[in-house]
């Protein structure tokens, strides 16, 4: 009985031990533009790179959640996604995160186009940064 007791004392704990000390209100998919990315100065057939990119967090309540990545032909379209947890503690960050993707040449002769979202202008519409890769053809 004397166990039961002490079980209950303990679950009436937790229950009032909340997390509302920091409480999010709530949370949301946030697309950030990649500031910088380091491409080869060409791909070959059927190798794998590992392409390194940045980007801003903007406060400390930004976590990277994954990659955008949309690929048309020989255009790849790319931007970050980070979720975004809203409480009154997000601090402005403003981190630098380093992050890298494996990017795989199929193709055996032309150059791959890559799209960097940089945002949307005034009138709501994408902005993108274009740089293309050749394909060296040996």
């Amino acid at each position: 009985m004397k166990k039961i007791y002490y079980l209950l004392i303990y679950c009436g704990l937790l229950l009032n031990c909340s997390s509302n000390d920091f409480p999010i209100d709530t949370t949301h998919l946030e697309v950030l533009p990649i500031t910088n990315i380091n491409f080869p100065e060409y791909f070959e057939y059927d190798q794998v790179y590992s392409i390194e990119y940045f980007y801003v967090k903007p406060t400390v309540c930004h976590s990277f959640y994954n990659l955008f990545y949309e690929a048309n032909e020989n255009e790849r379209t790319i931007a970050v996604m980070n979720i975004t947890y809203v409480n009154n503690f997000c601090e402005p960050n403003e981190e630098l995160e380093t992050r890298f993707f494996d990017f795989h040449c199929t193709n055996e002769q032309g150059a791959y186009t890559f799209k960097l979202w940089q945002g949307k202008n005034d009138e709501g519409e994408d902005i993108y940064i274009y740089h293309t890769v050749p394909i060296n053809q040996n």
